[in-house]
């Protein structure tokens, strides 16, 4: 292939994160359909009311919401599995996705979540020095098993969508404030950003304005190849047109 056959996707890859209740949910249902849902916060009514307060009601009914939040700690994990399974059953048979969205709200609760996981169900045999905490060895297995789903979910041809809260961290050396996405273990956290074509932080404004910023600023990790404005509005149209 050359390079010159080379076009822009016609898929959104990107990762969205910010402060609770900026929006985040409800911009990413606005994606199209099918789509598909992976709720780790439990906070999806949100986007429900908003669509039907808009007058997109008839779009849920594209929507397949998966509740991993509402199940007990040691069925969260296994049920997810069981759609990453899905996924990659699709892939190896060539077969269509089921959806041309796939939505992860949010990076943050799954990686709790799935450090809940190793202690309680799945890696039972790490020898932790208190119960209940997570050992390096968590860790290190965390780092590549996330690090193997997100980079398999970024190659499906879909529209994803990544959801995450807001983390700041300071370098005590320069005093220099970085503020990112909040994800379990230093290293997942660093390389997220690094990982998607689209990066945006949510914010409001002090006139109630919800607003996406797409180029780094203020400390601010963001990154757009979409040609978007330093900000644009918190809108599905400014973002895929």
């Amino acid at each position: 292939m050359k390079a010159s056959e080379l076009t822009g996707t016609e898929f959104f890859k990107g990762l969205i994160y910010g402060n609770s209740g900026d929006g985040k949910t409800c911009l990413a249902a606005q994606f199209p359909g099918p789509m598909e849902v992976w709720d780790f916060d439990g906070k999806f009514n949100s986007a429900v009311h908003y669509l039907r307060t808009i007058g997109k009601a008839e779009h849920l009914d594209q929507i397949d919401l998966y509740q991993f939040a509402q199940l007990p700690l040691k069925e969260r994990i296994p049920a997810w599995e069981v759609r990453l399974k899905l996924i990659d059953d699709c892939v190896a048979q060539r077969k269509p996705l089921p959806f041309k969205t796939l939505v992860l709200d949010s990076i943050t609760t799954l990686s709790h979540h799935l450090l809940e996981d190793y202690i309680y169900r799945s890696q039972l045999g790490i020898k932790r020095a208190l119960p209940g905490i997570n050992a390096l060895q968590d860790y290190q297995l965390y780092d590549k098993h996330m690090t193997r789903v997100l980079v398999g979910i970024l190659s499906l041809s879909c529209n994803i969508v990544v959801l995450g809260h807001l983390d700041s961290d300071k370098d005590e050396s320069t005093g220099v404030i970085t503020k990112k996405p909040l994800a379990a273990g230093q290293q997942l956290s660093k390389k997220l950003p690094v990982w998607f074509e689209e990066v945006y932080v949510s914010m409001v404004k002090p006139d109630g304005k919800r607003m996406l910023m797409t180029k780094p600023q203020g400390g601010y990790i963001a990154r757009t190849q979409r040609g978007l404005a330093p900000e644009v509005p918190m809108d599905i149209k400014e973002i895929l047109k």
